[in-house]
């Protein structure tokens, strides 16, 4: 079996403020999400694939629907992390703080983060286990950077080879097989 995953295009979306309070966090990370892409080629021959799953933000469709003319299922399983504001605050700290605490936040399961990392790790087993449970031999995933690292840990644990980068790059196949 042979998973390529690729992280969607790069979004158009402008620097933000360097310093930011927790209703300037939210808002910038909802302004990302409904952003447009920037389309480029991507260096994948769709012969290779069978099917092609695809999150259900736009930036995943987008980009998969650019290169991919097979068939194409979009799924929950595999949107990105949404991130939150860990605490209220008028106070403007380094927009990265915002974003390490929101990530924290979701590993601990704490409750300003509308998901789980047990959650997230849920959906994670079951996209695993609907690719594995079908008969598709070469699976396309377009999926985000955040949620595809998670993913590629799990291949690795289900005993699939490849490589990729810790933080994924736009539009780039990264090729795991059993």
């Amino acid at each position: 079996m042979k998973i390529g995953l690729i992280r969607h295009f790069k979004v158009n979306y402008p620097p933000q403020k360097i310093f930011m309070n927790s209703d300037d966090f939210k808002r910038s990370m909802d302004d990302y999400d409904s952003s447009p892409v920037i389309s480029k080629e991507i260096n994948v021959d769709p012969n290779d694939w069978d099917i092609c799953y695809t999150s259900t933000m736009s930036r995943a469709i987008t980009t998969a629907k650019a290169f991919y003319p097979g068939k194409i299922v979009l799924t929950e399983d595999i949107r990105e992390v949404q991130m939150y504001p860990r605490f209220k605050s008028n106070l403007k700290f380094l927009s990265i703080f915002w974003g390490i605490m929101s990530r924290i936040s979701w590993r601990r399961s704490h409750p300003s983060q509308v998901e789980s990392f047990h959650y997230t790790k849920e959906r994670i087993d079951s996209f695993y286990d609907t690719v594995n449970s079908r008969n598709e031999e070469n699976i396309l995933v377009v999926t985000h950077g955040f949620f595809m690292r998670l993913l590629a840990e799990k291949l690795k644990k289900e005993g699939f080879k490849g490589k990729y980068d810790p933080i994924p790059k736009n539009g780039v196949l990264y090729i795991f097989e059993k």
